[in-house]
């Protein structure tokens, strides 16, 4: 009786040894959620940033593609990852196409790290990258990649992946 334990135990442990490394290859983030809208200096500005005259300075969570430049049209989206982001080291890619272009234009940012397992990061393309002002984008993708360049989250607008004639 010992011996047959003995084996479903060894049996369970190579089972477990064979299905980890599968685990561990499975996304360890999502995008929950996202938001779009246009925000211009003044929006984006703090109260201490008014009241001292300087130039609105963005908040932890916003990453721009111009960070002396506030305004522009913005991405908010939630990021849940398994585990918090202490070590491992994410990018965001945002793909827009523009409303006079036929070709997206591609951002990358670089995902600060959290102690929690929630984030909410706020995607701004300002400045001159976006002269178009409050008019939505045709089309986008946001992919959230790892530091060996492999793509762990993803979500897109409809008209991203509609199909061509």
């Amino acid at each position: 009786m010992c011996s047959l334990r003995s084996h479903a135990l060894a049996a369970l442990l190579v089972f477990a040894t064979l299905i980890a490394p599968a685990s561990a290859r499975c996304a360890p983030a999502e995008i929950t959620r996202v938001w779009t809208e246009f925000r211009t200096d003044q929006e984006r500005a703090r109260l201490s940033d008014r009241l001292r005259g300087r130039p609105p300075r963005p908040r932890p969570h916003e990453l721009r593609s111009q960070p002396a430049e506030a305004g522009g049209f913005y991405f908010a989206l939630r990021l849940y990852r398994s585990q918090p982001l202490r070590t491992q080291d994410l990018s965001v890619r945002l793909s827009v196409v523009a409303p006079d272009a036929a070709e997206p234009r591609i951002y990358t940012f670089a995902v600060p790290p959290s102690p929690t397992r929630k984030l909410r990061l706020e995607l701004g393309i300002t400045g001159a990258d976006w002269p178009h002002g409050s008019t939505q984008p045709l089309a986008w993708c946001i992919e959230v990649i790892d530091a060996q360049g492999a793509l762990i989250a993803r979500e897109e607008s409809y008209l991203w992946s509609f199909p061509t004639r």
